[in-house]
């Protein structure tokens, strides 16, 4: 049975969150979070933070999932984040994550008044970012006109990440947006690249729908393949799809960071666990959890999934030697 709850106080404009991020203006708000437009008050710039609006433990779960895949990826058609935290307003607990604010509008939109090069070109923009997270074997579970951003350089980003789940994992709750579902997603649950590819399939028909693109033999040809209903009947990769678009996808594409899966950490993980559990139920023993090592030992990226774990937890207060003061997130 799925579980719901709403929200007694919403954020409100000038409401501020761990001590840094002031709420400016809502973007919108989706079945679990809601979006706002904030300013960073340390790094005085714009950012868009996402909050969780539904407290149950498996969501805050699957909430941090995201942001810690995102935060391993570091693509020009990925939407970058930046911060997890948690923080009380007005007594109520929230969970959030902060990313880049991006100057645009989706797809949808910009299919109103664009036409065919100038609409096809952002959705492969974020076709390659699509191929960043299936190289790390995860489907983003949610190819939609509305989430690909475009630019105001046209660009495309891909945005949205809630639905992302690892290839063939089912949780047994069904993610994702009706009438973008592949016929594997609604019959097993799981799926791998090439439901996503189905996506994008849907994607591309709703454009040749609303005139944005010519429905040309070659394009119509292409949209059958990646709806067939069988996943082997379609093609196999995004590079397969960008190919038949025109777009010779590059093995290394400028600003593309593929940082490799954290293998050989569990140790270190799994000491910082226990030392973490130790702090926050009060036991006796050290105060002090240490990290050092080398550069490109991975260090920075361990370190990532330490705090994040620590902010699920309790209070975090970072110091950087390039910013005055430090900040931070409020206890649960």
């Amino acid at each position: 049975m799925a579980r719901w709850y709403s929200r007694r106080v919403p954020l409100l404009p000038g409401d501020e969150l761990a001590g840094r991020y002031r709420i400016v203006s809502s973007l919108g708000a989706g079945g679990a979070a809601s979006v706002f437009v904030v300013e960073d008050v340390r790094a005085g710039t714009e950012r868009v933070l996402k909050q969780l609006r539904l407290p149950d433990p498996e969501l805050v779960a699957s909430f941090r999932a995201e942001f810690a895949l995102l935060s391993t990826l570091a693509h020009p058609s990925v939407t970058h984040v930046l911060d997890f935290g948690s923080a009380r307003v007005r007594g109520e607990l929230l969970h959030f994550y902060t990313a880049e604010r991006i100057e645009g509008r989706t797809l949808a939109e910009h299919a109103r008044t664009r036409r065919d090069r100038a609409v096809l070109e952002p959705v492969l923009d974020a076709l390659e970012g699509l191929t960043a997270l299936h190289e790390l074997g995860v489907r983003h579970g949610d190819f939609t006109l509305e989430n690909v951003l475009v630019r105001d350089d046209g660009r495309g980003v891909l945005i949205d990440f809630g639905c992302a789940r690892p290839f063939h994992e089912s949780t047994g709750t069904l993610a994702g947006t009706p009438g973008y579902l592949a016929p594997e997603l609604l019959a097993k649950g799981g799926g791998d690249a090439r439901a996503d590819l189905y996506a994008v399939g849907c994607v591309l028909e709703r454009l040749v729908r609303l005139g944005a693109l010519r429905a040309e033999p070659r394009l119509r040809t292409l949209i059958a393949r990646l709806l067939a209903e069988h996943p082997r009947d379609r093609p196999a990769t995004v590079d397969d799809v960008l190919q038949a678009l025109g777009r010779e996808r590059p093995r290394t594409v400028a600003g593309w960071v593929a940082p490799p899966r954290m293998v050989g950490r569990e140790a270190e993980v799994a000491a910082f666990s226990r030392w973490l559990h130790a702090f926050t139920a009060g036991e006796p023993g050290s105060r002090v959890f240490a990290l050092e090592g080398v550069s490109g030992a991975g260090v920075s990226r361990l370190f990532r999934e330490m705090v994040g774990r620590a902010e699920l937890a309790t209070t975090v207060l970072r110091a950087s030697a390039s910013e005055p003061e430090p900040g931070g997130s409020a206890p649960p």
